[in-house]
């Protein structure tokens, strides 16, 4: 389940046209190292926790070329046989595209992105703040759709070091602010996973995946051989086309390296 950081935008080859989904996303190299026999992949780009509850209107129609259909809601997916949920999502309900483009030095106003964002007061944590219930019930519904499933939630990754870096259109102010909103969102995520799971005392929520800490010398302004996530300078937009990756989200290298964390942190039983 979740959105497109774990669908994979323009990876090819793709699986699903109205998701943007790619074949080779990570829940499926997960699946794969697990052993798992039978995988319902239901990530879709564009997702928000509304479209788990209700079926998502996407950019592509149903019946492209794919043959594939309007996806239905993602909670559908699961049912009582369902043992293992993996699940990121919450960039979308905060808006993390939308600032991100807000906060690109060649965008009217990029450079003042931080100090738009905290004109009266800091907009990005109120919103974190309002999504953190939808996300606690969002876990709860999972347990009660899916009773004997365990259930692991994945954070997002380091897109941009500390200060940015010149290759791309970020000032070092606007860079810190863009990250940092990861950082909480991934620490809001973090805290609901590790929460007791209602009437259950002693029981997690959720494992919770810690993606940005291994993706770190894998951001945007890291060398193409080692990229992770995909970059946003206007060469980097020019050439999305051919790159396999759309611009803020996972690249090929970057869903191979991070199925590789999430499986070993499954296989370990561990958070973080």
């Amino acid at each position: 389940m979740g959105d497109s950081a774990a669908a994979g935008p323009l990876i090819w080859p793709q699986a699903d046209w109205p998701c943007a989904r790619a074949e080779r996303d990570w829940p499926r190299i997960v699946a794969e190292r697990l052993g798992v026999r039978e995988l319902t992949d239901v990530t879709c780009s564009g997702a928000t926790i509304q479209d788990f509850s209700h079926a998502q209107a996407t950019l592509v129609p149903s019946g492209s070329a794919s043959g594939s259909a309007s996806p239905t809601a993602q909670f559908d997916a699961l049912s009582e046989l369902t043992d293992l949920v993996t699940v990121e999502v919450g960039g979308n309900d905060i808006g993390t595209v939308g600032v991100g483009v807000r906060c690109l030095d060649y965008v009217p106003g990029g450079a003042d992105c931080a100090r738009a964002f905290n004109a009266d007061g800091d907009e990005i944590a109120r919103r974190i703040e309002a999504f953190r219930p939808k996300y606690a019930a969002m876990l709860t519904e999972i347990h009660r759709r899916a009773p004997k499933a365990r259930v692991v939630t994945v954070g997002y990754g380091t897109y941009l070091p500390l200060n940015g870096c010149d290759g791309q259109p970020f000032r070092p102010e606007s860079a810190n602010y863009l990250q940092g909103m990861i950082f909480r969102l991934d620490q809001m995520i973090a805290d609901e996973s590790a929460a007791d799971r209602p009437g259950k005392p002693g029981e997690r929520q959720a494992q919770y995946v810690d993606i940005a800490t291994p993706s770190r010398d894998h951001n945007m302004c890291a060398a193409p051989q080692v990229q992770w996530f995909y970059g946003v300078s206007p060469k980097d937009v020019a050439l999305t086309p051919f790159a396999g990756a759309a611009p803020l989200h996972p690249t090929a290298l970057g869903m191979q390296g991070i199925a590789e964390v999430i499986s070993a942190a499954i296989m370990a039983g561990t958070t973080g």
